[in-house]
């Protein structure tokens, strides 16, 4: 598979076996597959992510009257 050998992302793998990407991973757990990504990573993801959130993402304001 070319996702295994990082030659496509996970996006990709998913499109062309027709799936959606839960259940791309679903299908790569069930197999056995191990990430690389970390705990790590990931919160490095979300930290370089956030400035580029959409306002609409962020916690809605409380209505007053």
């Amino acid at each position: 598979m070319k996702f295994r050998l990082k030659k496509i992302t996970l996006a990709q793998a998913a499109r062309e076996s027709n799936v959606t990407m839960i259940e791309m991973m679903e299908y790569l757990i069930n197999t056995g597959y191990r990430s690389s990504y970390s705990i790590v990573d990931f919160k490095k993801s979300r930290k370089n992510l956030k400035p580029f959130l959409k306002e609409s993402h962020k916690k809605p304001k409380k209505y007053t009257r």
